[in-house]
């Protein structure tokens, strides 16, 4: 054996020797080890699943606990009983006494359970949300329930409403088996609803987590899709304007409930204007020109067809600008009458002498401050003039019988009571045929319409005149209380009867001390006069009774 034959023996032996000591270290020291670090990992795994199982079965027992407590009864009698019951109740609340409730044929849940359910069917007529709002508390009892089948139409049978729709559903409630205690005992311990609360308690909340959706609900709320269509109707109603101004309107039909577009309307002063729109019903509302609002107002037109809508007189009328003249002669014989007119200048026009014949005779209407009318009898007596302020109206001056004219006596001549001198004359008032006078002193005011007796220093006010108010006293004196002026600066006219007042009143305004009041008090008392002061019985100052 040479060299070379000695070293490749050597590397070959060397080889062989390092496998052989490997496989003894792997067998006695490596392999151990991974079979113990395998096996491990496996009983890791197998405690893993065994825990698996074990929460399996306590969410199992929970999901069985709860599910028990939403059910009526273990016994299939009784809960057939009480869902049918609690169906009924559903109902009723609901409007539907006459529903047909039936039990039907309940099902089984799965295969391999003992999971049955009771199911009744339930057939309803009615209004469409009634129907609707059945279903969604079916969708919320506090026991467990599922609607299998459900079918909706509408009925459109004669006299039936639009709106009347047929409700057919089956609904099923689930019946749990007892559970063997042995088995599962913590899952044998479930308590139904029966068991768990007793009768007048407050319900447990719904038993369904997905409940109906809102928005969906508050669609089927506003369109019933099961509703026959049937076009709105034309409908008028008439606007009739009683103010003197214009005034703005917003007129609104509705139709089954809902308002179609607003119409807006001006309709001038005293005038009628009809508005058209589609619509069983229709709501006015609207303002006057001063912005003051009036209405709302709705109107049905299924109660009364034709409708008219009054705006009631708010603008107070203008003061009045024209004398409008009337003659009435009361004596066989033409009287020759004389008109004189103060225009709104100032300027006084006396017009050619008029001859009147018996009756009445219309004059003329003049735009002025004052007309003053007199008249002369054919024997050559002359009438007290009587002025006329522009008031409403026709105004007449009536020429008496001469020969019917009535002496009357001169009043007794005794002390009239004295003036309240803390009160004075702060305005007059004529409207509507009505006449006061305004009092104030202090803080006191007082208002005094024409015909109380007593109010004015005892003495009774008979009328108000562009001037002042005309008071009669008890001893039968008269006087004049001036606007703007004391209790104490009254004037006795010089009358002796109701029909000597326009003449006293005209005299007076003469004198100089009317005079002496200032062109201020003259402007302000012909700038806007009243009407023709009238006494309590309706007859002008001066005209014979």
């Amino acid at each position: 054996m040479n060299q070379r034959e000695r070293t490749l023996l050597l590397v070959i032996g060397g080889a062989v020797g390092l496998y052989v000591l490997y496989q003894c270290v792997n067998f006695l020291f490596i392999s151990p080890v991974t079979d113990s670090r395998k096996r491990i990992a496996e009983l890791r795994e197998e405690n893993d699943r065994l825990e698996n199982v074990v929460r399996q079965r306590r969410r199992l027992v929970r999901t069985w606990l709860d599910a028990a407590s939403k059910t009526f009864s273990y016994d299939r009698a009784i809960t057939s009983n009480q869902f049918g019951k609690s169906l009924k109740e559903v109902a009723q609340r609901h409007g539907f006494e006459a529903a047909f409730f039936t039990p039907a044929s309940g099902t089984k849940i799965g295969n391999k359970t003992s999971i049955t359910t009771v199911a009744y069917r339930i057939v309803a007529e009615g209004p469409f949300d009634q129907a609707r709002a059945l279903v969604n508390e079916l969708y919320r009892t506090p026991y467990l329930s599922q609607i299998t089948k459900l079918s909706m139409s509408p009925i459109q049978m004669k006299g039936r409403m639009r709106d009347e729709v047929k409700l057919e559903l089956t609904i099923e409630t689930p019946v749990l088996p007892e559970i063997d205690k042995k088995k599962m005992p913590d899952a044998a311990l479930a308590v139904t609803m029966a068991e768990a609360h007793k009768p007048g308690e407050t319900p447990p909340p719904p038993a369904r987590e997905a409940l109906p959706d809102e928005a969906m609900q508050a669609i089927l709320a506003k369109r019933n899709i099961f509703k026959t269509f049937l076009p709105p109707p034309e409908n008028v109603v008439l606007i009739d304007n009683q103010d003197l101004k214009m005034v703005a309107l917003k007129v609104t039909f509705f139709w089954e409930g809902q308002a179609e577009e607003p119409i807006v309307e001006t309709v001038a002063g005293m005038s009628q204007k009809p508005v058209k729109g589609m619509g069983d019903s229709v709501e006015v509302m609207g303002s006057y020109a001063d912005g003051k609002a009036f209405g709302p107002e709705r109107l049905d037109f299924n109660v009364k067809k034709e409708w008219t809508y009054v705006v009631k007189s708010h603008t107070p009328p203008p003061p009045p600008v024209y004398v409008d003249l009337a003659v009435e002669n009361a004596t066989k014989d033409p009287v020759e009458v004389e008109v004189t007119v103060t225009g709104e200048d100032g300027k006084t026009k006396t017009l050619p002498t008029m001859r009147i014949k018996p009756g009445r005779t219309d004059i003329d209407e003049f735009k002025a401050q004052r007309v003053a009318v007199t008249a002369t009898y054919p024997s050559g007596k002359k009438l007290p003039a009587r002025s006329y302020v522009p008031g409403a109206g026709k105004q007449t001056y009536v020429v008496p019988v001469e020969s019917a004219e009535v002496r009357v006596e001169a009043p007794v001549a005794v002390n009239d009571p004295p003036p309240d001198a803390t009160m004075s004359v702060s305005g007059l008032v004529t409207y509507q045929g009505t006449q006061e006078l305004i009092a104030t002193g202090g803080a006191t005011r007082k208002i005094i319409p024409a015909g109380a007796h007593g109010a004015v220093d005892s003495g009774t006010l008979l009328a108000v005149h562009p001037r002042g108010g005309v008071v009669k006293m008890p001893s039968g004196n008269y006087y004049l209380y001036p606007l703007g002026r004391k209790f104490s600066e009254r004037v006795k006219l010089n009358a002796r009867s109701d029909g000597d007042l326009a003449a006293a009143i005209d005299a007076w305004l003469a004198s100089p001390e009317a005079q002496s009041d200032g062109a201020e008090a003259v402007q302000s008392a012909s700038a806007a006069p009243p009407p023709t002061p009238m006494t309590p019985a309706g007859k002008g100052l001066g005209r014979k009774p």
